[in-house]
Formats: C-alpha cells, sequence, structure tokens
C-alpha cells in the first residue's frame, strides 16, 4: 500500500470522527494532502486509471473525493488491466465545462475523456448524442447484500432493486420486457422553505401542527410570517433573479396536496378523469367548452390532448395564487430581493450572515444543496464567532404548507426528475478493463456507505433507499439530516415530476402551449406577451398590485380553448 494511501486514509477517517464532532473537513483536514497527493507518478504509472468528471455546483466534488479513497482501498490488490494493481480515481470538477451542450462536444470530440460523468443536466440532454453507455447489467447485478451493502457477486439485491421506484420506470429507454439503462440519477433534490431552527426554538415559534411544530397549512404559515414581522425580524429571502425555477417544486407540491397527486399529474399524462367542483364553471363556458351539466353541478370530464386547457380551471390554481399573493408582500421578504436582481448567492450569504449583522432573516427559500453552497459564508462569520461554524447551526426545511380547502390526503414534497450520472461510451466501450473499473465504481459509490458519504459531504440524498446507522446521521449537518428524515417519513410522499416519465404524454413534452407538471401552468399573460416574469412568485413580488383574480384571468386566457386547439394542430401536423 502506498505509505501516501496510508495516510490519506488515516486523515479520511480523521476528517470522518470530525464530521461527527460536527467540524468542517474542508477546513480540519488537508484536503490538498488526502486527496490530490496520495500518489506519486511513478505509482500511478503502475495502477489502472480511472477519471470521474463531477459537476461542481452546490454540493461540490468532496464527497466523491471520498468515496475514490475507498474504493482505491477496496481494490488496492485487484487487477483491472495486465501488469497493473490497484486502481487511483481521478476525480474532475467542473461548471460551466460540463452543461449539456458543451460535455455533448467535448466528449464526441474527443477533448473530455473522463469515463464517468455527474452532471447536473437530466437524462434527456445526452440521449440523442450517442455518448452514453448501456449501464444495464451494472443496474441488474446483485451485488448487495439486504441492507444494501455492497458485497460482489454475492449479493441479492441490485441497483435496479434499490433505487427509488420513480427511476425503475423514468429511466429505462428501452420496455418493461427489454429494459435499457443508460443512466443513474445524481442530483434529486427538494427545494422550499429552510428555516433557522435554533432561531424557531429561542422564539417559541415551532408550535404549529406541521414537522417539529412548523406551519402544515396555509393559514399557519401566514400566522408565521405575521409573528417574524411583529418580531422586527424578516419573515424569509429568496432569490428571483437567476433561481426562479426554485419555486416550481413547491407550486407541483401545493396543487398535488390540494388536488390529489393523480388529479395534479393529469397536468402531465393528459389521461383520466376530473371532477370540477360546482360553479367552475359559468353558463358560457359550458356551453362553449360543450359540457354536461349546469354552473350549479359538479361536472366530471374524460381529459384527453384534446381538451387538457380545462385544467386551468382546477380549484387549486386561484388557491395557490390567493396564497402567492398574501406571501409575496414586502413586509415579509427581504428588501434586497426587490427589483430582481440578487442572485442565489447573494441570498444565501444575507440569510447566513444576518445572525450577525442587520436584521434578522428567519427562512430562505432554496434547495437542499444550499448549506453546502453557502460554506464560505459560515466561515466568513466563524471568524468572528466560531459558533456559526458551517455544520454548528441548526437549519431544517419545511414541508409545504396545505390549503386548507384542499384533498390533503397526504403531505407531498416535489422533486424535479434527477440529473444524470452516465458513463463515457468512447472511453469505456470495448475496453475491458475500463468496463469492469466503471462496474464496480458505480455499484461501489451506490451502496448504502456511499450514499451516506454523499449525504454528509455534500448535504443531499441521493434518489435510493438507503438506512443510515446512528454514527453516520451524527456525522449528517442538522439540516441534511432534515433532508434525509423528511425522504424517509412515512408521512410524506416524494413525487418526482420528469417528463421522462413513460405515461407523460408526448404533447407535454413537446408542445408550444404545455400545461405542464409543475411546469408552465403557473405563467399567464406576462409570458404570452413576452413581458414581465413568466413566473407567478417573481411575478407577484416584483408587482404589488397584481391580484390573484388578474393573475388567474391571465391563466385562463393562455389556455383558452382556441390558443390550445391551435398549439394541439401544430402538434398533430408534426406527427
Amino acid at each position: 500500500m502506498s505509505t501516501k494511501l496510508k495516510k490519506a486514509i488515516s486523515l479520511g477517517l480523521t476528517c470522518s470522527l470530525l464530521m461527527s464532532m460536527g467540524v468542517s473537513v474542508l477546513t480540519g483536514c488537508d484536503r490538498q494532502e488526502t486527496v490530490n497527493n496520495r500518489y506519486t507518478e511513478e505509482e500511478k504509472a503502475n495502477m489502472s486509471q480511472l477519471i470521474v468528471g463531477v459537476y461542481d455546483g452546490g454540493f461540490g466534488t468532496s464527497w466523491a473525493d471520498s468515496i475514490a479513497i475507498e474504493f482505491e482501498k477496496k481494490f488496492i490488490d485487484y487487477s483491472f488491466e495486465p501488469n497493473k494493481k490497484g486502481v487511483y480515481v481521478d476525480v474532475q470538477g467542473k461548471k460551466s465545462g460540463y452543461d449539456p451542450k458543451t460535455l455533448t462536444a467535448n466528449i464526441q470530440g474527443g477533448i473530455e475523456i473522463a469515463d464517468v460523468y455527474y452532471t447536473s443536466s437530466p437524462i434527456d440532454s445526452f440521449i440523442d448524442a450517442d455518448i452514453m453507455y448501456d449501464i444495464t447489467d451494472i443496474y441488474q447485478g446483485k451485488v448487495y447484500d439486504a441492507k444494501g451493502n455492497y458485497v460482489g457477486k454475492n449479493g441479492t439485491l441490485s441497483l435496479l432493486d434499490r433505487v427509488d421506484e420513480y427511476y425503475v420506470d423514468a429511466f429505462n429507454l428501452g420496455t418493461k420486457e427489454v429494459p435499457a439503462y443508460y443512466a443513474i440519477p445524481y442530483e434529486d433534490t427538494y427545494k422550499g422553505f429552510v428555516y433557522d431552527h435554533d432561531l424557531f426554538e429561542q422564539k417559541r415559534w415551532l408550535t404549529y401542527s406541521g414537522i417539529d411544530g412548523t406551519p402544515k397549512t396555509t393559514t399557519e404559515f401566514i400566522d408565521l410570517l405575521v409573528k417574524i414581522s411583529k418580531a422586527n425580524m424578516i419573515p424569509y429571502t429568496l432569490s428571483t433573479s437567476d433561481a426562479s425555477f426554485y419555486y416550481k417544486n413547491m407550486l407541483f407540491a401545493f396543487m398535488a396536496q390540494y388536488e390529489g397527486i393523480d388529479e395534479a399529474w393529469l397536468n402531465m399524462t393528459l389521461d383520466g378523469n376530473y371532477t370540477f367542483p360546482a360553479n367552475t364553471f359559468t353558463s358560457q363556458e359550458i356551453a362553449e367548452f360543450g359540457l354536461t351539466g349546469n354552473a350549479n353541478e359538479a361536472i366530471t370530464v374524460k381529459i384527453t390532448p384534446e381538451n387538457g386547457y380545462l385544467l386551468a380551471y382546477m380549484p387549486s390554481r386561484p388557491a395557490l395564487a390567493n396564497f402567492i399573493r398574501t406571501i409575496a408582500d414586502s413586509k415579509y421578504i427581504s428588501p434586497n430581493v426587490f427589483g430582481m436582481t440578487q442572485t442565489f448567492a447573494e441570498t444565501q450569504k444575507d440569510f447566513v450572515l444576518s445572525k450577525s449583522s442587520g436584521k434578522r432573516i428567519a427562512m430562505l427559500f432554496d434547495g437542499e444543496w444550499w448549506e453546502h453552497e453557502a460554506k464560505e459564508y459560515f466561515e466568513d462569520a466563524s471568524m468572528a464567532d466560531p459558533s456559526q461554524k458551517y455544520g454548528t447551526r441548526d437549519f431544517r426545511m419545511m414541508t409545504v404548507p396545505m390549503d386548507p380547502n384542499g384533498k390533503n390526503e397526504e403531505t407531498v414534497m416535489v422533486t424535479a426528475e434527477a440529473t444524470a450520472t452516465f458513463v463515457n461510451k468512447r472511453t469505456v466501450e470495448g475496453n475491458t478493463g475500463k468496463e469492469d473499473m466503471v462496474t464496480k465504481w458505480l455499484q461501489f459509490q451506490h451502496d448504502r456507505s456511499g450514499l451516506a458519504i454523499y449525504t454528509r459531504d455534500a448535504g443531499g440524498v441521493l434518489g435510493f433507499k438507503y438506512e443510515a446507522t446512528p454514527d453516520e446521521l451524527a456525522s449528517f449537518t442538522s439540516f441534511s439530516r432534515s433532508i434525509y428524515n423528511l425522504k424517509n417519513s412515512d408521512d410524506i410522499t416524494t413525487v418526482r415530476v420528469g417528463t421522462n416519465h413513460s405515461k407523460v404524454h408526448d404533447y407535454t413534452k413537446t408542445s408550444t402551449l404545455p400545461m405542464g407538471g409543475f411546469g408552465n401552468w403557473e405563467v399567464s399573460w406576462f409570458l404570452t406577451n413576452n413581458k414581465g416574469d413568466s413566473n407567478i412568485f417573481g411575478a407577484m413580488i416584483n408587482n404589488s398590485t397584481l391580484s390573484a383574480v388578474d393573475w388567474i384571468k391571465g391563466v385562463k386566457k393562455r389556455y383558452s380553448k382556441a390558443n390550445w386547439t391551435e398549439a394541439y394542430q401544430k402538434y398533430i401536423s408534426n406527427q
């Protein structure tokens, strides 16, 4: 064993111990020594090399470095290639270089030669590029024991057995009978209101009916905003300039809780019955749409691609518009948000540093990567106050508030469909040693302990079933532990809304006027006229005179029968 690898492993274990004590790995250990210099060039020349490209966004790359060391230790005496022993994993982090167009072109041109890529783009960004290696056998290999630990060829479970059920179908590019997998789900993130649990406990604001005493209903949430405002604090902050896509998860979760999950999914499938409550339509609309019934009775309609415009009349839409109109008020939001100029990074910085400077901000609307992404701001704050060091403060994420008038059969949290992890067909296909390495790497990386390392180091939770040990749970920050608990809660249903789901109608994917999942239903005449903000949250924040009633009028105008029919006919003519 390399002397430097022994030191790397020793320091890696020390880092794990420090993490369990709430100490940041990156500042408590010499990452340059443990990761970048663990082998001499001579030692590397006698080892097989695996290159792993990781999108260096909010989740960073340190999780991959940690797993690389464990992987190298596991296979230190294994020969992937003749006359070579062991493996060196070279983790390469890039951001703009891994956007789908650039990455695809560079792989096709031979500039990018990593063997595995963890991207921030959906699988359909790469499907037609012929750069993804068929990993069906990797998915199907029985290499895990009953708890998800990697045991090799004597296992009883496969990746396919352990991946969240949604991806068994959504990532299958073949058929049910003859599946074909080319990617593994990567970023699979909640987005919502992150709250300062320490502050909430101190102020005794955790008195509501939701998880950990947080608000369960919209009424309770609004009551909380009033309490925070009366305490002379800022209830929440968010970015409307470059992070408006964050809101969509919350909007669909709101709809799914109000309507029911199956009914909300009609926006994607355009296939199924929906019952509109009494008084949804005027007599004139009933006649125009050819509906059976009258304005005073509930009307059940078979939703199809031809009449999908009727979904604009779902009662969850005005309920959502009223809720957003209420909370998108300047008295509840950081003044830095207005004008659509504050970036997500500036928003995170304001939230973190508000404890020690300026008005305290109680909540942040962001994704589950935010804490890891904001590490430098915790380090800045800790210079004057060590108690603000990364991992020492208690942040958690709330569930989406329910409207009291909805179905509310279950609490729903939504993630957009995960991004793609794929194997580079150009470097691996036909290379027996590489095929063996990427197989073992992906299977090893997604075992129970590898998933826990990801949560510990990146702060997120991947789309796989795993149970963390008490020691692993203790190594997570309070925030990543809260995400782990939300995704593993029996009281919460996680819904993943992506266009690759087999039930999603092609019209939803390709139309110029899709109703969308969490997608385009929240837009109105703003988008139609190419002006203003097309997202209801951003639009109402930046236009205090925009009413919920006017917004819904705009939605119905955009999704009129005439507009929908015209768009559908264009879709049909292109088939």
